[in-house]
């Protein structure tokens, strides 16, 4: 004769195990998925963005294919201005996103603050090519731009 538990029957001790079997894998599992993510973002870490400035401005910038640059820009588009960019049409670096605005640290209600305009490329060719932003206002066509920043850009 099987000894029994008051509350536990043979088919629940089971169940149980197959539970436990379960939780078990269930967390290698998610050691795993963690172990991936870890990877796959200290491999993204290994080639990070060079960020121009206007620092940088007018300098050669040397960089690999496949690189890219962060361009960030101060701008208030609260004026009307904002940076435009031009560029080769058989350029060597390819816009990744649309370029976006991030404002300024303020005062809570502050109005009229400005903060930075960020663009990204990507270097898909190799060669030499020349990215020039001008801060403008975009309805003032035949005006000169307030400002022109030119970088140099050299894809080894």
């Amino acid at each position: 004769m099987e000894k029994r538990d008051a509350f536990c029957f043979p088919a629940s001790r089971q169940g149980i195990t197959a539970l436990l079997l379960l939780m078990r894998f269930s967390v290698i599992f998610r050691l795993m998925a963690l172990a991936l993510l870890a990877v796959g973002l200290f491999a993204c870490a290994g080639n990070p963005a060079q960020i121009l400035t206007l620092k940088e401005a007018g300098e050669t910038i040397e960089i690999g294919l496949d690189s890219r640059i962060e361009v960030r820009l101060d701008s208030n588009p609260t004026t009307g201005y904002s940076w435009a960019f031009e560029q080769d049409p058989l350029s060597l670096l390819d816009t990744v996103m649309e370029p976006s605005f991030t404002r300024g640290a303020a005062e809570d209600g502050a109005v009229g603050v400005g903060g930075m305009e960020t663009f990204v490329f990507s270097a898909s060719r190799r060669g030499e090519t020349k990215l020039r932003f001008e801060y403008r206002r975009p309805w003032t066509e035949g005006k000169l731009p307030s400002n022109v920043v030119t970088y140099k850009i050299k894809v080894q």
